[in-house]
């Protein structure tokens, strides 16, 4: 299954999200709660993450920021965008995000855009 790096500031929602990932066979590498520390723990990684789930409103930078640093640093990077922001959608898609999920979505689609993007790749 797919190693995946978590960008939520919602602490609640990220436990959410690695529960049921890891449930169904994922293996979430890491989770940040700020722009900032999701950029050094990107950097920081030694093998990158197949799948990053990116919020958009955070702490010190916003989701659209971050997610162009690490497509900079790994220009492969596949970044699922989750939040209720759905106005950045267009800009998400247009910096190489590989998909938008609009809050709340099911766990379902969120699994489904896991797998497509990793069928993406091969």
């Amino acid at each position: 299954m797919a190693s995946i790096f978590i960008v939520e500031d919602e602490a609640v929602l990220a436990k959410v999200y690695k529960l049921l990932l890891s449930y169904h066979g994922h293996n979430v590498i890491g989770i940040a709660h700020d722009g900032i520390d999701a950029l050094e723990m990107f950097k920081d990684f030694s093998n990158p993450p197949d799948i990053v789930l990116m919020d958009h409103r955070m702490p010190s930078m916003d989701g659209i920021s971050v997610a162009r640093k690490i497509i900079d640093l790994d220009p492969d990077a596949k970044i699922i965008f989750t939040t209720a922001d759905s106005d950045i959608r267009e800009k998400a898609l247009e910096i190489g995000a590989m998909s938008f999920k609009n809050k709340p979505f099911t766990l379902h689609r969120l699994l489904s855009n896991i797998e497509k993007a990793l069928s993406d790749s091969a």
